[in-house]
């Protein structure tokens, strides 16, 4: 490996969609007797009127759901070409035998995301919950994560996402819109 690192986004980016809605959604269809639980928690979450009350409380559910199942439902959906981003999969594979360290950068919880990073053989930054309550959030805050790999050597080549907030000067930026992948370098901010 060498310090070159390519950053993927995972919501909207690498799945097409929100990764904690689509495990939720898959997870529900096998153990119904979760729904209840699961209306609970949505429940919490529409009258928790503040907004930084409820983003602290939008993974909650999650703390239901098996690591195992976890794991499984990602491999699956890593398979379906409606859920996942395809082409970006196959430049995660290039990227990784070219010798660059590929980091999936998300504020998606961690207990999904290094899952996922685990099932693709690249390394994680992420929100952190505790039992499924949002304490280290990286929401709007990418660039916190890109200085950790850049104290540690490291040099962020290029940023794959489907948000312009993601991105940093002097690293090629890839905005990612649905199917389509736009090259236009964009010039965001300094790690």
């Amino acid at each position: 490996m060498n310090d070159n690192v390519v950053v993927f986004d995972v919501d909207k980016t690498l799945v097409f969609g929100d990764l904690h809605d689509i495990v939720i959604r898959s997870w529900l269809q096998e153990n119904a007797r979760y729904k209840i639980i699961h209306k609970l928690a949505k429940f919490f979450y529409a009258v928790a009127l503040v907004p930084p009350i409820r983003r602290k409380i939008e993974y909650l559910f999650t703390a239901f759901i098996p690591a195992a199942d976890i794991d499984r439902i990602i491999r699956y959906l890593l398979t379906d070409a409606s859920l996942a981003n395809k082409q970006l999969l196959r430049r995660i594979g290039k990227y990784k035998v070219s010798g660059a360290n590929v980091f999936l950068v998300s504020a998606a919880p961690e207990k999904l995301i290094a899952i996922l990073a685990r099932v693709l053989l690249v390394e994680s930054i992420s929100s952190k919950t505790v039992c499924g309550i949002l304490i280290r959030d990286y929401l709007a805050k990418k660039s916190k994560a890109y200085k950790s790999l850049t104290t540690r050597g490291m040099v962020i080549r290029t940023i794959y996402s489907d948000s312009t907030l993601d991105f940093l000067d002097k690293a090629k930026n890839i905005l990612i819109d649905g199917h389509s992948i736009t090259t236009k370098n964009y010039y965001r901010r300094k790690a």
